[in-house]
This record gives C-alpha cells, sequence and structure tokens, in this order.
C-alpha cells in the first residue's frame, strides 16, 4: 500500500536522494543540495516549492515537486511539476499516477486552471506516461541560463545602467 503525502523536513535526505537518482538517470550531474538548504527552500518562510511524497511501508520511494505560478497569456492560475521520480524498483504499480492525481487535487483546491511540465525529448518512457494520464503534448521550447551565465547577464546589463 503506498501513500501520497506532503514532504515534510525530515523527509529532506530522501527526496534529495531521489533527486540525485533522477539526475542520474538523465545523465545530469549529482546535486550537492544539503538537507538544510532544502528545508529552507521548501518550508522556509519563503517557499519556492512544495513537494509530495509516495511512501511504502514507511520508505520513500518517489516524489513529485511543484511550484505555484501565473500564466499571463491564458490569464490563470498554474501549477508547474518540477520532477516526477519513482524508484525503478516501485514503477508500474501506479505511484506516479497516484502523484499526479494529488497533484491534480492540490490544483483545483488552489483554484489553478493549468497543471505544466517538461520532458525530455529522449524520455520516452515520460512521454507515454504523461498521454496516458491525459497530458497533450505542447510544440515549446525549453531554454535555461547556468550560474556562470546568470552572472554575466546581469553584470552586463548592471554595466550598462
Amino acid at each position: 500500500m503506498v501513500s501520497i503525502r506532503p514532504a515534510r523536513p525530515e523527509d529532506a535526505a530522501s527526496v534529495i536522494a531521489l533527486a540525485n537518482e533522477l539526475n542520474r538517470y538523465e545523465g545530469k550531474p549529482l546535486m550537492s543540495l544539503s538537507p538544510e538548504a532544502f528545508c529552507d527552500s521548501a518550508f522556509g518562510p519563503t517557499p519556492w516549492f512544495q513537494c509530495l511524497v509516495a511512501e511504502r511501508e514507511g520508505r520513500i520511494v518517489g516524489y513529485a515537486a511543484y511550484s505555484r505560478s501565473f500564466e499571463l497569456e491564458a490569464g490563470g492560475r498554474r501549477l508547474h511539476l518540477i520532477d516526477l521520480f519513482v524508484l525503478p524498483e516501485a514503477r508500474r504499480q501506479g505511484i506516479a499516477r497516484a502523484l499526479m492525481a494529488e497533484l491534480a487535487r492540490i490544483a483545483l483546491e488552489l483554484g489553478c486552471e493549468h497543471i505544466g511540465w517538461e520532458v525530455l525529448t529522449w524520455n520516452r518512457e515520460a512521454q507515454a506516461f504523461y498521454r496516458a494520464i491525459g497530458g497533450a503534448e505542447e510544440q515549446v521550447l525549453s531554454f535555461s541560463l547556468e550560474p556562470g551565465q546568470i552572472n554575466d547577464l546581469a553584470r552586463c546589463f548592471a554595466s550598462k545602467h
């Protein structure tokens, strides 16, 4: 039996470990996020994200991290799914679907009109799952700036003003 619940501060190390499993799977560097930094970002005075965990027999086997946002062009509240991950040995048991269902319930409770997320183009398994739960593919390219690029851009703008 799996239960879905909001993460608590004492779950930080477990969620970080799962996030690093996701990073390994995606070929990304492992995070150096400490449990204290996780708690500050998730439970501090200005939370940057929230997290649900899937727990089975006292062990966290999956998580969904999300944040609130707003879509100006659509004029509506939105939840953004940051990460969804379930341990390989716990997959195909309805856990990811249960996490997404709880996220949908939260979205309705908050008056959100959209839930959005990104999927790596090569991750066909995740794409199939999201289609199976009714997700619609959008033709959007995702861009990002890394820390060094953020610094360069900020300095460039500051030096001209």
